[in-house]
């Protein structure tokens, strides 16, 4: 668990840095490691507890608030220097700006098929989950097939919808969600009908409110309209905790796609309110 709220909260603020929604919060807390030579061990919450404050207050959904059974963990600075400079943009293989949601997904059923064990000696071994070793390896869901069955289900249904409100009716319920890859998939199918809702149609006083053009005249939803989609139409459950935590970034993570710093920080302002929603309604564990 510690391990994955460690690399979720770096993977996120990856995310916000190669999207150049914010400002690159992990490359200040490497600063901030290598300037302290005598310290050889770190707390890592502590040398971070002042950015998560702050996109916690930006954010929320949990990502970055405060877990005291999990943070308080020591790290050896040598770990960490191994490890954190890889999340930056010029020494990272991947942009997350560009890589879909959809794969990252992919990638972490592979990460969920296996767990950390300590041995006699106080070793850390990684080993395959039961499950997995017993179907032989971690199964993925073929995006072509994801898409076919998204298509039949839920494209069908909102082909009776005539008005946002009636999107809104909608309860899409996936019983063994794994990491989100049939949840994302719909999702992006409801941004997608609500995108060409909004675009075909004269715009109230209060939905240009809710939507906006940008400089190229494309049509593009709020984080507050695609919050509200999430908290009204998507739900899941899992067997598997983190697989439930995976899911919850994931479609967090799908909420700041094609959205930039200043569209964020005049939400905030307009509405009042942090930009990812809690999930703990709608994605469970059980």
């Amino acid at each position: 668990e510690a391990v994955q709220l460690i690399l979720d909260r770096f993977l996120f603020m990856k995310v916000l840095a190669d999207r150049e929604i914010e400002e690159d919060y992990i490359q200040k807390i490497i600063t901030k490691i290598q300037e302290n030579k005598d310290k050889q061990e770190y707390i890592l919450y502590n040398e971070c507890k002042e950015n998560y404050i702050e996109l916690d207050k930006i954010y929320n959904g949990n990502i970055f608030s405060e877990k005291p059974e999990l943070d308080f963990i020591t790290i050896s600075k040598k770990t960490l220097l191994a490890i954190l400079p890889n999340f930056l943009l010029d020494n990272s293989a991947y942009n997350l700006e560009i890589l879909p949601i959809a794969v990252l997904s992919n990638v972490y059923d592979k990460f969920l098929g296996n767990v950390i064990r300590t041995t006699l000696g106080n070793r850390i071994v990684i080993e395959s989950t039961p499950e997995v070793r017993k179907a032989g390896g971690v199964y993925y869901n073929p995006e072509y097939i994801v898409n076919y069955i998204v298509e039949k289900t839920v494209a069908e249904r909102l082909k009776k919808c005539n008005t946002f409100e009636d999107l809104l009716k909608i309860k899409i319920w996936d019983p063994a969600c794994g990491s989100g890859i049939f949840l994302i998939a719909v999702y992006d199918v409801l941004i997608q009908w609500t995108i060409n809702h909004y675009r075909t149609k004269k715009l109230t006083s209060e939905e240009q409110r809710l939507v906006y053009i940008d400089s190229n005249g494309d049509l593009h939803l709020t984080a507050k309209i695609k919050r509200e989609i999430l908290l009204s139409c998507i739900y899941g459950v899992d067997i598997n905790i983190q697989a439930v935590e995976v899911t919850k970034k994931m479609l967090s993570l799908k909420i700041l796609e094609d959205i930039t710093h200043d569209e964020i920080h005049q939400e905030i302002e307009n509405f009042s309110n942090t930009i990812l929603p809690y999930l703990g309604e709608n994605i469970k564990c059980g």
